[in-house]
């Protein structure tokens, strides 16, 4: 029983891949192409907060500390004193460059966020043109 679970759950995810792709083909190519049909964009923050790329941020903001603290745990038992210091500078180091990181990739997706919030996009391939609707 629990194989044919998973066998249903791994073919599921594998054909619920291959709709979203079917239907990304559908609406870019041929007679529902971008440069032939009017479209419109909006992101919610719904949709922008769970992207692909951003719940891999999440997961890496969790992941990283906790690697790093086991790294550090089972590394500093079996280091003699001289060894020791330059391990706590290396970790150290790692730690900084990670929350800097961290940091980094915060700001970006937070200012992309404000200057996408509440805007609509219209693209129109009749006139050539690019129509931005922002509040206020």
């Amino acid at each position: 029983m629990g194989t044919l679970l998973l066998f249903f759950f791994i073919f599921s995810l594998f054909g619920w891949g291959i709709w979203r792709l079917l239907r990304l083909t559908r609406d870019t190519v041929g007679k529902n192409s971008p440069l032939k049909v009017q479209r419109t964009y909006y992101v919610s923050a719904r949709e922008y907060f769970t992207r692909l790329d951003m719940l891999l941020n999440y997961w890496i903001y969790l992941a990283f500390p906790l690697m790093l603290y086991l790294l550090v745990r089972t590394a500093l038992l079996n280091l003699t004193s001289e060894s020791l210091y330059i391990a706590i500078l290396v970790f150290s180091i790692l730690v900084f460059l990670y929350l800097y990181g961290a940091y980094r990739l915060l700001c970006l997706d937070m200012n992309y966020w404000k200057h996408t919030r509440e805007k609509t996009l219209s693209f129109d391939p009749v006139d050539f043109s690019i129509t931005v609707v922002a509040p206020n």
